[in-house]
């Protein structure tokens, strides 16, 4: 009888720790790099996947500067 009481225990335990790891994506946000691959050990303080916000976003990158102009005229263009 303990026995089937643990048991139950652990899956109550379970259940609860599961409520926690349930995220509803918005169409803010997107899944991106996998952080895993089939045969890895995956532990539960392990990271599976990056949950990724897309708004807002800032991105760096270099130009040249003889398309600085181009660059410009698409985002007036809201390309």
């Amino acid at each position: 009888m303990a026995q089937v009481a643990g048991d139950q225990a652990s899956i109550d335990y379970a259940r609860t720790q599961l409520e926690y790891t349930d995220d509803h994506l918005t169409d803010q946000r997107r899944t991106g790099i996998r952080l895993i691959d089939a045969g890895n050990v995956v532990r539960a303080t392990k990271t599976v996947v990056v949950v990724t916000q897309l708004q807002p976003i800032s991105v760096f990158f270099t130009l040249a500067t003889t398309h600085i102009q181009e660059v410009q005229d698409a985002l007036r263009q809201g390309l």
